[in-house]
């Protein structure tokens, strides 16, 4: 469990220089639940460079909670934030009924197509019969409208 991220330094930290405090202190280090605390709290007021930062350090644990943090942001308005956010959900090996809605939501209205086509095989892999039928009322939602504009 991590005790030692410099939640201040990180703050002050700007562009590359954040990149890299990140980058080497996850290399040592194991994102812990008080780093998921400190996102909760503080996400709101990051700017883009730092949000995005942080959802990477975020991707690195293994606390169902901070892929739901995660998923908030797959309709962000800074492409790399959405990018990296579309891309660890879609590497999950099992997606909860909460980041299936998130995956639902962003598949049915996208902001653009970065990462979509890799965001659909979330749809795949239900950890539980909620996300399952989820899953499947947007397959069989979108199934109906394919058909219906022919």
């Amino acid at each position: 469990m991590n005790t030692n991220f410099d939640f201040e330094k990180f703050e002050r930290l700007k562009g590359l220089e954040a990149g890299l405090y990140c980058a080497k202190w996850s290399q040592a280090h194991t994102v812990g639940e008080d780093f998921l605390s400190y996102f909760k709290r503080k996400a709101s007021s990051f700017d883009d460079e730092h949000l995005e930062q942080a959802l990477a350090l975020l991707a690195k644990t293994s606390y169902p909670n901070a892929y739901h943090e995660i998923a908030n942001y797959m309709q962000h308005p800074y492409a790399s934030v959405r990018l990296l956010a579309r891309n660890v959900i879609s590497h999950l090996p099992s997606i909860d009924e909460i980041i299936m809605a998130h995956v639902v939501s962003t598949l049915a209205s996208p902001v653009d197509t970065l990462g979509i086509q890799e965001l659909r095989t979330a749809l795949e892999h239900p950890a539980n019969a909620a996300a399952k039928n989820i899953a499947e009322q947007y397959l069989g939602t979108k199934g109906k409208a394919e058909s219906s504009s022919r």
